[in-house]
This record gives structure tokens, C-alpha cells and sequence, in this order.
């Protein structure tokens, strides 16, 4: 694979690079390269990146950016690579504040890639004015100066001027930029001033990306006296009221050193450098201007050296204090670059740094991870250029370079890049807690520590060491015990122990329980599940469970909470179940026993049906029927729960139970089955209800049998028997059934016959002699 990178060397506001390739020169080249911008805060920005292949300008190339030395994730919320490749800011927060670089690489060759040089997104800001222009008493005809130096402004501040509260533009406005590093120097000069002159003026210092808020000095009062008329009274000496002052500036900007004076008559100033007298030079464009004051329109490095000036009079002179007029400059070497260091988290570390020579000295900046490091209590950056950890965090592991920048000339250099370890010992961060876990259900522990490096955990229980089973397996880095098949023997508190090659710590225990899920012994669901009372009497819905923990009970009805409350008149729970007192119609349903603890609920539910005596409502009807045809009774009983219909025939059982609406039939029937017939209606409220009928059956008469004797002596008894069937009884015809008397009777005797008849109606008996008579 080959791969390219740029690797800064030194850095000035863009950071001077290098580009490395690992074999060959890629064929990539950028067309437009990001370089180190400055943005506004809460404004949209985009910065672009574009390549081609110099060998097929055609080719697809894909771009993606580095946030440091990471990439940059496509799912930012803020941050976005737009289809083009370029980087989309919406909007720009001050943590974006850090060093980026874009990734190009050919689609149709992935293991050719260029990286382009590191640049930064820095902030814009403008700091208050930090030499306000200072207030002077004149005399009208002079030239006076005012001068204002702003504060640290990224990018540079223009300046203009304010005279009481209106913009002036009366006299003639100098300004130098990145005086001072990245401030603006400005100098108001107001020729043959007079009383019109006079006011407050103000220095107005404008970051151009930050129109909106312009930083304003303190406001300076030019006071402008007339002429005096000389006197000897009045005559004063030369005398100097400002001289110069050190100062430091880039070859090839603009350096005025002050010099003012002020006495009676004319005055005579001049400038030395080095003790030797100083003139105006044009050729190197080196003026002393009306109010004495020295300016260099480009310093040069042979104007370095110490400067005075002096001025006299008729009356006296004075000469000013020597100011050093110093070229700034920065090496490119570091006297001690930062090397790699190994800390224990909470202990004080240095990372050195030594910056290169500088004038004036450089500012030291130190990045983490490509980030600014932010000073405070904890992290001191030395007066040496170190930088200094009271204690370390594991936060600050990472990689560590430092910047020298010089202010004056805005160059900075960077140091090599330093690796800073921070070992941590092991501290649990996650301890076992307190769980439950069913009977042969799964448990699960977590033990989570952190440490570098890191921590082996091993698991504990009552004080023995936990080792894989068929049923206990760690997973996560140990951190996670999983117990399937939970046993009552896996009860008990467990604890673990982080190690590394920096100690052992111990974690808080964490109780495992195991329960049992609560099971219903008697409950109102057993057997069919209804459970029948009588209308007005007490329900007694019984429910028992057991379990562990000991579990609660809950009665609902018809799925709703049935909520109890002590001196309830009609429920009441006691120890054996739910009492209903005076049970009515209303109070039928569905009743549900729950048990519940943590290891879960069991139900049983049962329906209460309230018992109603049963009642014939449809009795049987008496039935008149000829022999061998069919017969049906039919007898209709309701109550609850529904009654069974027993016949009796003739108060006996006849052995035929039927349904709520039973019929009684008869196919054919016959003498044998005529009688009493009782419908019987029972239910379980143990009270039953009767109702008779009869069935009649008809046939026609028949004589079975007619017997007697054959032969019979005179007068000796005739018995004749006739029997018969029939329904109803059929009417026998008239029979003598006896005829007695005397077998001899004297002639001239009496003779009594009697003769024995039966019949309906009864028979009229005729007495007929048809035998002859016979004497004896």
C-alpha cells in the first residue's frame, strides 16, 4: 500500500510542511488544499479540498477529513463531509478550535492515498485597546499626535478615529499591523491645531469579521490654549514631556519612536543612534516628523540600536532616557524538544520543552492530541516552557507537542511530538449488586473496573474462587457472570477481584437470591372451577400458596382488583381465602387468587354461581292413550345450577334421569305402563320439586277364559268362571254362579231353590221347570 503524509517542519500561520510518500510519488495532486482559516463562532463555514490524478484527470477520487490524527466520523451532528469532499461547519463552536487535514485516495486504487498538510481552524477575537491615546494640553499652531495601540486581534484590527462621538476625519490617520504580534498601532496626526481641535477623541479598534463589536479606548481630551505672547516672564526651557520607549518590531514594517518636547521660542530636536546624530534619509525611508518623533516606514536590520533624542532652546535643553530599537526574530531549532514520559494517574509529571532562541522571547503553547491544552490549577505551562502536571489524569494520556510562537513576527515552530502514558491502578467502577434470580432460571452479575493497563477480574463467591462450569461462563473480559440452571446452592454473596501489575482491589459484595415461583395449593380454580352457593348464604373462596420469598395474596374479579378494606360488610379476607357475606345474584363472576413475590405470580381463578332452588316451571300433563301407541311426558325445571329430572311410576323409581327440559316417552305403550307418573326436579342447592300425572290406557274388551265343568249332576252346584281384559274393566255378561236346593224332596213337600247370580246390572232371576217331574 502506498500512502502520503505531510509532516510540519516548522509553522507559521499556514505550517510549513513536508509531503512523504512511503514507495513511490503519488500521481495525486491537490488541486486546492485547505490552509489554516479563522471563523466566527456560531456562523457556517466550509473549507475544500479537491484533487486530481495527473495521470487520468478523469479518475474518481474519494476525500475524507482528520480531526488530528483521527478521522472524522460521518455521522458528526454538526460536522459534514458534503458530496464534493468539502467540510461543512453548521455552525462553528469554539470546540472545533484544532488541527484538521483531508485524505485523498483514488477510487479505482484504494492503497493510493495523499494526505495534505495540517491546517488550523482558529477562532476570531479582538481583545479591549491596551495603550489608550493620552489626554495633552497645546498651543494653537502645533501638530499634535495621538497615539493607540489595540489589543491581540485575530485577524488584524484596522483602527480609526472618534472625536466626540462622531467619526473624525479632520487630520491625517497612520496605522501599522502586527505591531506587537497580531495588534495594530495607529497614530492620529492633527496639524496647526486651534480651538476647533479641541474635544475628546477616542481610538476605535474593528476585528474585520466581527464588524459588530468594535473595541473603543478610554477617551483622551485635547486642550488647546492660545498663543502666548513670550515674556521673560513667561520664558521656560526646553524640556522633554515624551520620550522613547523599547521596541520590538519586524524588518520591513513601520516603527515610530516618540519624542516631545515642549518650551518657549523655537525649539531644536534631534535624534542620535548610537551617540551618532540622526537625519532624515529618504533613501531608506527614515523621517523625523513635525512632532519630533522618529519613523522608520520599514525598518531594516541595520536600524537597530539604541535611539535618544534631545532638544534646547534659547532658554535650556534636555535630552531624552536611550531606547533600544530591537529586530524580532525566531530560530527554527528547539534547544530541547519533549520527550515520551510513563506516569501513575494522581502523580505529578514534566514534559520539557525548550524553545528555539527568540526575540522577543517565544510564547510556549502546548497541544494534546492536536488540541490546544487548557491551562489551569492542575496543568501550569512553566515560565521555561515546560509543562507542568501537579497530578495526571487518565484523561491526559496522549500525544504532547509544544509551540514557540513569536508575537511580534507571528512565526511559530513546533517540537517533535512526545507520547505521555498514564498508568492507572485498578478501581472498580461498577460493583456487583444485589439480584434475584427464579429457581433454574438465568443470573447474571456484572463486575466492571478500569485500570491501565488493564485490569483480569476473577469472580468470588462466599469467599472461593468461581471457575467455568456447565452452568457458570464469564464473558465481557470476566466482567459479566452468567449462572443459568440457578440452584438454591448458588445463594450467596459474590464479590470479584481486579489485578494488575499495579495492585489487587477488591469490589462490594452483591447477595444473589434465588427464589421460588409461588405455587397455589388450594385455590378457587380446583376441580371444575365453579364453586355454587346458596342464595343469601356466606362464600368462602378458599386460596393457599406458598413460596420463597412467602408470597402475597391479591383477589380480583372479573379481572378487576377487588379492593378489601377493613370493615367491609360483605367481603372479608381472612386466613383460608375471600369471605362473601349474604351472597346474592350480583355477586356471581369470575374470581382470580394471585400470588405474587419477586419471583413471579401464579393465578387461579373460579366462578361463583349463586344457587336458586329448582322449580317445575313446566309440569307434566295427564295422558290418555290407546294400547300401542306412543306416549311422552314432558316436564320443564330451571334453578342453579341446573336441576336433573328424575320419574317416578307409582311413587317408584322408574331409573330415568334427563336434562333440564326432559321428555318421558313411551314408544308403544301397554297395561303395563299405566299408572302414576312423577316428575322429579333436584339441583345441588339440595331441594327438589315434584309434579304428577297419569297415564290411562285403553283397550277393547276380551273374554281370555271361560272354564267350568262339562258335565254336572241334578242339583249338584255349577261353578263357571269367565275371565276377561279390557280398559276400561269391561262389564261381564249375566252368569248363575250357583244353584242349590234339596237333591229329594217329598211329594207334596215344599221345595226351596236358590240361585246365585252375578252381573251389572244386577240379573232378575225366572225360575222355568224343563225337566219332567219325577215322583218318588
Amino acid at each position: 500500500m502506498m500512502s502520503c503524509r505531510r509532516s510540519p517542519i516548522t509553522a507559521s500561520l499556514l505550517f510549513l510542511s513536508i509531503l512523504f510518500c512511503n514507495y513511490a510519488t503519488s500521481t495525486l495532486v491537490f488541486t486546492r488544499e485547505p490552509s489554516s482559516r479563522t471563523v466566527v463562532v456560531g456562523r457556517p463555514f466550509v473549507w475544500d479540498c479537491t484533487a486530481e490524478d495527473t495521470e487520468n484527470s478523469g479518475a474518481a477520487v474519494d476525500i475524507r477529513w482528520k480531526l488530528g490524527d483521527v478521522f472524522l466520523d460521518d455521522n458528526h451532528p454538526r460536522i459534514h463531509r458534503l458530496g464534493n469532499g468539502s467540510l461543512y461547519f453548521s455552525p462553528v463552536q469554539s470546540e472545533d478550535l484544532a488541527s484538521y487535514s483531508c485524505v485523498v485516495s483514488l477510487r479505482s486504487r484504494t492503497n493510493s492515498s495523499v494526505e495534505s498538510r495540517i491546517a488550523f481552524l482558529r477562532i476570531a477575537f479582538i481583545d479591549p485597546i491596551e495603550r489608550p491615546p493620552v489626554s495633552q494640553n497645546v498651543t494653537a499652531g502645533v501638530t499634535v499626535y495621538l497615539t493607540c495601540i489595540s489589543g491581540p486581534s485575530l485577524p488584524l484590527a484596522t483602527l480609526h478615529w472618534e472625536k466626540d462621538g462622531t467619526n473624525f476625519t479632520g487630520g491625517q490617520a497612520y496605522e501599522t499591523q502586527g505591531f506587537g504580534g497580531n495588534r495594530t498601532s495607529g497614530t492620529l496626526q492633527i496639524d496647526d491645531v486651534d480651538g476647533r481641535h479641541a474635544g475628546q477623541y477616542v481610538c476605535v479598534a474593528v476585528n474585520p469579521m466581527l464588524p459588530q463589536a468594535p473595541e473603543r479606548s478610554l477617551p483622551a481630551t485635547l486642550v488647546v490654549e492660545a498663543i502666548p505672547i513670550p515674556t521673560n516672564e513667561t520664558a521656560a526651557p526646553a524640556v522633554i514631556l515624551e520620550g522613547p520607549t523599547n521596541t520590538t518590531v519586524t524588518v520591513g514594517t513601520t516603527a515610530v519612536l516618540q519624542c516631545s518636547a515642549a518650551g518657549t521660542g523655537p525649539l531644536e530636536l534631534q535624534w542620535f543612534k548610537d551617540g551618532v546624530l540622526v537625519s532624515n534619509d529618504t533613501s531608506i525611508q527614515r523621517f523625523i516628523l513635525s512632532d519630533g518623533s522618529l519613523m522608520f516606514h520599514s525598518v531594516q536590520t541595520s536600524d537597530a540600536g539604541s535611539y535618544y533624542c534631545t532638544v534646547q532652546n534659547p532658554y535650556g535643553n534636555s535630552t531624552s532616557d536611550t531606547a533600544h530599537l530591537s529586530i524580532a526574530y525566531i530560530d527554527s531549532t528547539f534547544l530541547q524538544h519533549p520527550s515520551s514520559r510513563t506516569a501513575i494517574e494522581l502523580t505529578p509529571v514534566t514534559l520539557t520543552c525548550r524553545p528555539p532562541s527568540s526575540h522577543p522571547p517565544a510564547v510556549i503553547t502546548w497541544y494534546h492530541d492536536n488540541r490546544l491544552v487548557a491551562v489551569d490549577n492542575r496543568v501550569v505551562v512553566m515560565t521555561t516552557g515546560d509543562l507542568r502536571f501537579v497530578y495526571v489524569m487518565e484523561s491526559d494520556a496522549g500525544e504532547y507537542f509544544c509551540s514557540a510562537q513569536n508575537t511580534v513576527i507571528g512565526r511559530s515552530v513546533v517540537s517533535n511530538r512526545a507520547q505521555l502514558t498514564v498508568t492507572v491502578p485498578p478501581v472498580f467502577i461498577v460493583h456487583p449488586a444485589d439480584t434475584s434470580a427464579n429457581l433454574y432460571d438465568t443470573a447474571q452479575l456484572t463486575c466492571r473496573a478500569q485500570g491501565s493497563p488493564a485490569p483480569t477480574i476473577t469472580w468470588y463467591k462466599d469467599s472461593a474462587q468461581l471457575t467455568t462450569s456447565n452452568r457458570i461462563t464469564f464473558s465481557q473480559d470476566n466482567e459479566l457472570l452468567t449462572i443459568t440452571n440457578v440452584q438454591r446452592t448458588d445463594q450467596g454473596a459474590y464479590y470479584c477481584e481486579a489485578s494488575s501489575s499495579l495492585g489487587t482491589v477488591r469490589s462490594n459484595g452483591g447477595t444473589l437470591d434465588v427464589n421460588i415461583l409461588p405455587g397455589i395449593s388450594v385455590g378457587p380454580g380446583d376441580g371444575t372451577g365453579e364453586i355454587y352457593v346458596p342464595r343469601g348464604d356466606h362464600a368462602l373462596l378458599r386460596c393457599a400458596a406458598a413460596g420463597d420469598p412467602q408470597p402475597t395474596l391479591t383477589w380480583y374479579r372479573d379481572g378487576q382488583l377487588l379492593n378489601v378494606t377493613p370493615g367491609d360488610t360483605h367481603y372479608r379476607i381472612t386466613s383460608e381465602g375471600l369471605e362473601i357475606l349474604g351472597v346474592t345474584e350480583a355477586d356471581e363472576g369470575s374470581y382470580t387468587c394471585r400470588a405474587e413475590s419477586s419471583a413471579g405470580f401464579t393465578e387461579s381463578t373460579g366462578t361463583l354461581l349463586v344457587q336458586v332452588p329448582a322449580v317445575i316451571t313446566t309440569p307434566p300433563v295427564n295422558q290418555t292413550v290407546s294400547a300401542g301407541q306412543p306416549a311422552t311426558f314432558h316436564c320443564v325445571a330451571t334453578g342453579t345450577p341446573v336441576p336433573t329430572v328424575t320419574w317416578l311410576f307409582n311413587g317408584g323409581p322408574s331409573g330415568t334421569q334427563q336434562p333440564e327440559n326432559a321428555y318421558l316417552q313411551f314408544p308403544s305403550v301397554g297395561l303395563q305402563h299405566m299408572g302414576r307418573y312423577t316428575c322429579v326436579a333436584r339441583n345441588l342447592a339440595d331441594r327438589q320439586d315434584e309434579a304428577d300425572a297419569y297415564l290411562t290406557v285403553l283397550m277393547s274388551p276380551e273374554i281370555t277364559s271361560l272354564s267350568g265343568p262339562r258335565l254336572v249332576k241334578l242339583r249338584e252346584d255349577l261353578r263357571l268362571d269367565c275371565t276377561t281384559i279390557g280398559s276400561p274393566p269391561p262389564t261381564v255378561s249375566p252368569e248363575i254362579t250357583s244353584l242349590t236346593g234339596p237333591r229329594l224332596v217329598k211329594l207334596r213337600k215344599d221345595l226351596r231353590l236358590d240361585c246365585t247370580t252375578i252381573g251389572s246390572p244386577p240379573l232378575t232371576v225366572t225360575w222355568f221347570l224343563t225337566l219332567p217331574h219325577v215322583y218318588i
